[in-house]
């Protein structure tokens, strides 16, 4: 007999339709702009960067996933790359 697996648990966290914390980073950055210059300035920023992110899930989920991922990776030495 096996236990069922529930679908919750397998479901990405979403906060308006995107990622958690990809959310929570536009609402930082959001914030600065909104610090720095006019509330307008902010809500076109962070509408920008919502629409932006909203477009990238709905395309490719994992994306958002592999990018911070490839970034912390090191590069590593090819000796075949730099032969001439």
């Amino acid at each position: 007999m096996s236990t069922p697996t529930y679908r919750s648990i397998n479901v990405t966290a979403t906060l308006l339709g995107i990622d958690r914390r990809l959310c929570i980073v536009i609402l930082l950055i959001a914030f600065l702009v909104f610090r720095h210059a006019t509330f307008l300035s902010a809500l076109l920023t962070f509408g920008a960067l919502w629409w932006a992110s909203y477009w990238i899930t709905k395309h490719d989920v994992q994306l958002i996933v592999i990018v911070p991922k490839a970034l912390r990776q090191r590069r590593v030495y090819d000796p075949g790359r730099f032969t001439s």
